[in-house]
């Protein structure tokens, strides 16, 4: 996920009700959330993710996550 982008190194993911998400292995919920522009995410973190990277894998609240 590093360097998807040249401003953050996050990825949001946006669906609609009903829509699952596979996040694969080593991803956890962080507890956190976040909410840009009217929509609330709940974010993932993972594993081996260097922190001071600030990687992050933001899913739309209301998508079921598998």
């Amino acid at each position: 996920m590093l360097d998807i982008s040249s401003e953050t190194n996050i990825l949001k993911v946006v669906g609609n009700s009903g829509d699952n998400v596979t996040t694969g292995l080593g991803f956890s919920d962080s507890i956190a959330n976040e909410t840009v522009d009217g929509v609330t995410y709940d974010v993932y973190t993972h594993s081996d993710a260097n922190t001071d990277a600030k990687v992050a894998l933001w899913i739309e609240q209301g998508l079921t996550v598998l």
